[in-house]
């Protein structure tokens, strides 16, 4: 607002928008490598435990993992279960690749 000695004032107004331009950043564990056993249906199987993926963002104070499993082998149980700093699956004999 601006006025002058006359008492006289005029005032304007204006928008402005914050964005978030900044994608997440996610840490992914390494390379895992685990011995197989038969799941009692005659399938090479494991359950595998691994650092659990992390991820951090400039605006938004918790940031979500979402575990997303694909490759030359099928997953007996598509689900990773997350407690705390580690994750696991049980996986089919084969290399899965594990997006986080």
């Amino acid at each position: 607002t601006a006025r002058d000695d006359a008492g006289n004032s005029v005032h304007c107004t204006f928008s402005l928008e914050v964005t978030d331009d900044e994608a997440p950043v996610v840490a992914c564990p390494g390379f895992v490598s685990f011995g197989s056993s038969r799941g009692g249906t005659g399938d090479e199987v494991a359950t595998v435990t691994f650092a659990a993926a992390s991820a951090t963002d400039n605006a938004d104070s918790s940031v979500g993992v979402v575990y997303v499993t694909y490759g030359a082998t099928a997953t007996v149980d598509a689900s990773i279960q997350v407690s705390g700093a580690t994750a696991s699956g049980t996986f089919a004999g084969g290399t899965t690749t594990v997006t986080a």
